[in-house]
């Protein structure tokens, strides 16, 4: 393990020779590809290159430590990797001098011409040029308040997570105490967010669109604390959940006003084909007639038209009679209520007698 203090070389630009040398390897362990068969005697030859070199330091970092001194190091640490993985290792050079020549001119270019005429003598299976950048004061400055803010972020973030449970602890509170209360989580969106971004930082392995593969179960966790129950004292309590979506736009306040929402240009009832009572009620089919009226995709290209619907004016158990308005289509196309209608009196079943009422709690834990 380096001491990164050593030799007044800052932490950045040891991360920097980690990252390139990291990289090198693993560039390394793919090119066993041009090994030499087993019994042969020719080696593949790998020409390093490492940049700058005598009175040419390349970049120098924010304390004074020279590009050319870190190339040279990485360069001879890879040397001795590949040659003991079998390959032969040419360098442009071995020590703390310059590759440009007694050439006059340009030393920029007269080096690089240099370096490539070696590589054209040499003819390697590959060629790898090892350089760093730098950072300045300001830069160095700027990436500690780019650092700063972030922390800021994950600290936001987790203080939306939080608020999150500390919101239904408080509701389960009052709901011990015989209560009945909604809650309104706002927004499950941003907390998937918060939750995918905290992961991430984590370096938690990523699911779909790098979200937490635990965020259905973390979800569902959650809106599974709602429900309704008998308190300790024989009172019944409830907790309602109301989960809302910020990403798809509004204000919130369609909820408790809900004649701010769309309307459909047409309100059709649908009368009950006899009289009895409801014993029940397909419910995948009332919503195959909310997605007949335009209100769901029915392919990923479709527009789902957000003032249509249904009111459903009668539930299981409910006795009705023939003529009796069962429910009200919201809808805008005459023919698409017409198919909604007929699918919609398809998923509804009457008897003569009641159907036995289900309890709401099953049982006791």
């Amino acid at each position: 393990m380096y001491d990164l203090r050593l030799k007044n070389i800052p932490a950045e630009v040891w991360m920097g020779i980690l990252v390139l040398a990291c990289t090198i390897l693993l560039f390394t362990s793919g090119v066993k590809n041009v090994l030499p068969a087993s019994g042969s005697v020719e080696k593949k030859v790998i020409l390093i290159d490492a940049g700058h070199g005598g009175d040419d330091p390349g970049k120098i970092g924010i304390n004074q430590a020279k590009e050319k001194d870190i190339n040279l190091a990485i360069a001879k640490k890879l040397k001795v990797c590949l040659e003991k993985a079998g390959f032969e290792v040419v360098m442009t050079r071995e020590a703390d001098e310059s590759v440009k020549g007694p050439e006059q001119g340009n030393k920029k270019s007269t080096d690089m011409r240099n370096r490539c005429a070696k590589i054209r003598e040499t003819k390697p299976a590959m060629a790898v040029s090892i350089h760093q950048n730098s950072y300045t004061e300001a830069a160095k400055d700027i990436l500690q308040q780019k650092e700063k803010i972030l922390d800021l972020g994950i600290k936001m973030r987790k203080s939306r997570e939080a608020s999150i449970y500390t919101g239904i602890t408080l509701a389960e509170y009052y709901r011990d105490m015989g209560y009945d209360v909604a809650i309104m989580a706002d927004s499950t969106s941003r907390w998937a967010e918060a939750l995918r971004e905290l992961s991430g930082r984590l370096e938690e392995m990523p699911a779909e669109e790098g979200f937490p593969a635990y965020l259905a179960s973390r979800l569902s966790a959650f809106y599974e604390r709602a429900g309704m129950m008998q308190t300790l004292n024989g009172s019944e309590g409830s907790v309602s959940i109301i989960g809302a979506v910020s990403p798809q736009g509004g204000t919130g306040e369609e909820v408790s006003h809900p004649e701010k929402l769309p309307a459909a240009s047409m309100q059709i009832a649908v009368p009950s084909p006899q009289s009895g009572y409801i014993s029940h009620i397909q419910c995948d089919e009332i919503g195959v007639c909310s997605l007949l009226l335009g209100g769901g995709r029915e392919t990923k290209d479709s527009v789902i038209d957000l003032s249509v619907g249904l009111e459903l004016k009668k539930k299981v158990g409910d006795y009705v009679e023939k003529g009796e308005t069962l429910a009200v289509l919201h809808a805008n196309d005459q023919e698409k209520a017409g198919q909604a209608e007929e699918r919609f009196l398809r998923a509804y079943r009457f008897s003569e007698t009641q159907p036995p009422k289900r309890p709401m709690i099953f049982g006791e834990i």
